[in-house]
């Protein structure tokens, strides 16, 4: 039942009103999701609307609540073989999707990142791209929105040169894509648009469309990451390989567009059993060959 249509209930049943003692349970046992912030973001909004009802509810159930605790997930990256079998079968059940792939790779950005990307944000001199603007998707409707997640998503970062080739064939392919649309071609200086009519392309679609080549890639010898998103695994995996490449967290957090590198390492980086096997035999260089008796 809706926790309105309980508040609501709870209150008919005492005569309009419902008192401190009444907090139903329902607030503690409020489900939350497996991330913390979610289940706080859900406190929160439950909190506002009880603090709405005032006059059905005589004190505010979610100020008593405890806060959602729990640890953030650290996701499963997508190795190196994995990735090239996603790439490939790309290549076969959706072409145009393989540049965006690289480019998600390369760069680590997230996918509303990657759709509301424009042409005038890609420097070919310089290699670089600023991310100004995104694509959301609410209730089934898509738009494109000024700004990012965060003011540090907002950021300017060099790409390698297998970004830039990926970007050079995909300008070329929408190039054909305008001049065969004309005058219909819905010009938003999109580099991914949707090529049939030039708007932003529906973010769940180009979810559905990895989420199926992951599947199938699943199926391989290869295999794929259990529980990894399509999508969002492959900004995982490019935090993670720039890691173990000895790129410094600073650096990576600010490609990623995070607020703190604290953020980076919480959620993204997942330590290797090669880099645990190193870090152990670091540890146990500091101990002495004939440690002295007490």
């Amino acid at each position: 039942m809706p926790i309105l249509k309980q508040i609501r209930k709870a209150a008919s049943e005492r005569g309009g009103r419902v008192g401190a003692e009444q907090r139903f349970d329902l607030v503690n046992g409020f489900p939350t999701a497996a991330m913390p912030r979610t289940g706080k973001q859900k406190q929160r909004v439950l909190r506002a609307v009880c603090a709405c009802l005032s006059k059905l509810i005589a004190d505010n159930p979610v100020v008593h609540a405890k806060r959602p605790r729990g640890q953030s997930p650290r996701v499963a990256a997508p190795n190196a073989g994995q990735i090239a079998a996603l790439l490939n079968d790309l290549g076969v059940h959706n072409p145009p999707l393989v540049d965006l792939a690289i480019l998600l790779i390369s760069t680590g950005c997230r996918r509303s990142e990657a759709l509301g990307m424009r042409w005038q944000d890609i420097d070919f001199t310089l290699s670089a791209v600023s991310i100004r603007q995104v694509v959301i998707e609410h209730n089934g409707k898509w738009s494109i929105r000024q700004g990012t997640k965060s003011v540090a998503g907002q950021r300017s970062i060099r790409m390698p040169e297998v970004a830039m080739a990926a970007l050079r064939r995909q300008q070329a392919r929408v190039a054909v894509a305008r001049l065969k649309l004309g005058r219909y071609w819905s010009d938003n200086d999109l580099v991914f648009p949707d090529e049939s009519l030039g708007r932003a392309r529906a973010p769940a679609a180009i979810t559905k469309a990895f989420t199926r080549s992951s599947n199938r890639v699943a199926k391989l010898s290869c295999g794929w990451p259990e529980h990894a998103s399509p999508v969002h695994s492959l900004r995982h995996a490019a935090a993670t390989a720039a890691l173990a490449a000895g790129v410094d967290i600073g650096t990576v957090s600010n490609r990623l567009g995070h607020s703190s590198p604290a953020v980076t390492l919480r959620i993204y980086i997942s330590g290797t059993t090669d880099k645990d096997a190193a870090a152990g035999d670091a540890m146990a260089a500091a101990i002495p060959r004939k440690p002295r008796s007490a």
